[in-house]
C-alpha cells in the first residue's frame, strides 16, 4: 500500500476503511513480477510456478485469496492492471490526476514520465467495490498539482459502439485471449451496444513512446538505482535505457509525437466510446521470465487452469464508461474470486 500520509490512504480511512497491511512489491516497483531480496516472492494463487504480476502483485494476490476486500496501488506501466489480470480480480487505472498522488518517501518530486503517466487506482474482487473506492479516492489535493475535481460520471453514451481489439502488431495472441475478448463483446452486444472489430491507433508507436518516456527518467538515475537494487533488475533497466536512450529521440520530438498520438486516440474514442482488448498478449509467465527481456481490467473466466481477462478502456475522464462495461461483462461472465490457494 502507499504511505500512511498518501491522499489515497487518508481518504479511505476518512470513509471508515481499516488499513490492513503494506503488501509486497518488486524492487522500487520496477518489474511486472513481484519478487525482492527483502520479502522474497509473492506466490500466485492459481499455480505456484507463474507470476502474480506486478508491481502491485502482493495486493493482487491478497485480494484474490480473500485476505482483503479493496486494495490500493498506482500504475505507470500496468502496475494495477498486470496483477489484476494475472490474479483474476478487477482494477481501475483512471486518468492521471483523477485520484491525487503524493508521497513522503524520497524522491517526493516526480520525473516527467510519472507526471504524465502515473495514476493512482483501486483493486477489488468485484466492480461495485472498485466503483465505491473510486468515488472515495477521486478529487483535488494540493500536494498533487495534476489532480482535479471533475464529475465522476459523464453524460449517458448515445453512440454505443464498442471496438474489439483482437490483433496486436507482431504478436500472436493465444486463442483463449481472442475468445475472451469476443465473449466480452457479446456481453456488450446483448446489453445493446454495437460491437465490431477495429484496429487500435498505432499501438507499436504508443509503446515505443512509453518506453522513451520511462527511459528519460531512468537514464540519469541508473547508477544510483544500481546501488540499492539487485543485479538482474539493474541489468534489465540498463537494457531498456540502451534501447530507448533519450539521445535517440529528442524531447521536442517525443512530446510532439505524444500529442499527435493523443489526437489519434481522441478521434478513435469519438467513434468508439468503449474499446475492449487484451491486458497482456500472453498467459502469466513463469517466474523471472520478465528479467530475460523486457483502464479497467476485468476477469472473464478460466482457461487451462488460469484466469482470463480483458482490458476495457475509454477516453480521458470517462472512467464511468469503463466501469459500465466492466459491470456488464462481470454480470454476463461471472466472478472467479475469492479462491483457495492451490499450493
Amino acid at each position: 500500500m502507499p504511505t500512511q500520509d498518501a491522499p489515497v490512504v487518508a481518504r479511505m480511512k476518512a470513509a471508515g476503511a481499516i488499513p490492513l497491511a503494506r503488501t509486497n512489491l518488486p524492487e522500487l516497483g520496477l518489474r511486472i513480477s513481484t519478487d525482492n531480496p527483502l520479502r522474497s516472492r509473492t506466490l500466485y494463487p492459481w499455480t505456484i510456478d507463474r507470476t502474480c504480476g506486478g508491481s502491485s502483485g502482493g495486493e493482487g494476490s491478497a485480494i484474490a485469496t480473500g485476505m482483503s476486500t479493496i486494495g490500493l496501488g498506482n500504475d505507470i506501466g500496468g502496475s494495477l492492471r498486470n496483477p489484476a489480470y494475472c490474479c483474476g480480480i478487477i482494477s481501475l487505472k483512471p486518468t492521471t490526476g483523477r485520484i491525487p498522488h503524493a508521497t513522503t518517501i524520497p524522491p517526493i518530486e516526480l520525473g516527467i514520465s510519472a507526471q504524465i503517466m502515473l495514476a493512482e487506482g483501486p483493486m477489488a474482487r468485484n466492480v461495485e467495490d472498485v466503483k465505491l473506492a473510486y468515488s472515495i479516492l477521486a478529487g483535488r489535493d494540493p500536494r498533487d498539482p495534476n489532480s482535479v475535481d471533475v464529475p465522476l460520471w459523464g453524460e449517458a453514451v448515445t453512440n454505443k459502439r464498442v471496438a474489439l481489439i483482437t490483433e496486436v502488431p507482431n504478436v500472436d495472441m493465444p486463442t483463449s485471449h481472442i475468445k475472451t475478448i469476443k465473449e466480452a463483446g457479446k456481453a456488450l452486444a446483448d446489453a445493446g451496444w454495437q460491437v465490431e472489430e477495429a484496429q487500435a491507433p498505432e499501438l507499436e508507436r504508443v509503446s515505443e513512446l512509453w518506453a522513451y518516456l520511462l527511459a528519460s527518467d531512468l537514464q540519469p538515475n541508473i547508477d544510483m538505482l544500481a546501488m540499492i537494487i539487485s543485479e538482474k533488475p539493474t541489468e534489465m533497466l540498463r537494457q531498456l535505457i540502451e534501447e530507448y536512450h533519450p539521445s535517440k529521440m529528442p524531447i521536442t520530438v517525443l512530446h510532439a509525437e505524444r500529442w499527435r498520438l493523443s489526437c489519434l486516440w481522441s478521434e478513435f474514442f469519438s467513434k468508439y466510446p468503449m474499446a475492449i482488448g487484451p491486458t497482456w498478449t500472453n498467459i502469466p509467465f513463469l517466474h523471472d521470465a520478465d528479467l530475460a527481456a523486457n483502464g479497467s481490467e476485468v476477469p472473464t473466466g478460466i482457461a487451462d487452469g488460469l484466469p482470463t481477462g480483458v482490458q476495457i478502456y475509454a477516453d480521458k475522464w470517462r472512467e464511468d464508461i469503463c466501469l459500465e462495461g466492466a459491470a456488464i461483462v462481470e454480470k454476463a461472465l461471472g466472478r472467479f474470486t475469492p479462491i483457495d490457494p492451490t499450493f
